[in-house]
């Protein structure tokens, strides 16, 4: 097996260990709430539902308009539309495999 020295990605973690770090704010739900519209299929954002309205809420994040990125199935699409007024899902499908040749 031979390796190769990737000089860019070991130059880019150097850099970041000098860079300052971003904190991060802990986030523990108040409250859970399931919306008005759901989708019952299978999705790694299973759970995620519950919480938006919560979410919403505690970051004063206005709820007129909504862009998602990466669709799939629509799960997530579907939820945010119980707590925004306007939803845009944007996924191209590019490399996705349940896209037909």
């Amino acid at each position: 097996m031979r390796h190769e020295f990737e000089f860019d990605f070991w130059r880019a973690v150097v850099a970041a260990l000098a860079k300052p770090k971003v904190s991060i704010l802990p986030y523990i739900p108040a409250r859970r709430q399931s919306p008005q519209h759901s989708l019952q299929v299978l999705s790694a954002w299973e759970g995620i539902q519950n919480i938006l309205a919560d979410l919403i809420e505690r970051f004063h994040i206005d709820t007129r308009c909504c862009l998602e990125f990466g669709v799939e199935y629509g799960f997530s699409t579907v939820a945010l539309c119980s707590y925004f007024e306007s939803v845009t899902g944007v996924d191209l499908f590019h490399g996705d495999r349940h896209l037909r040749p």
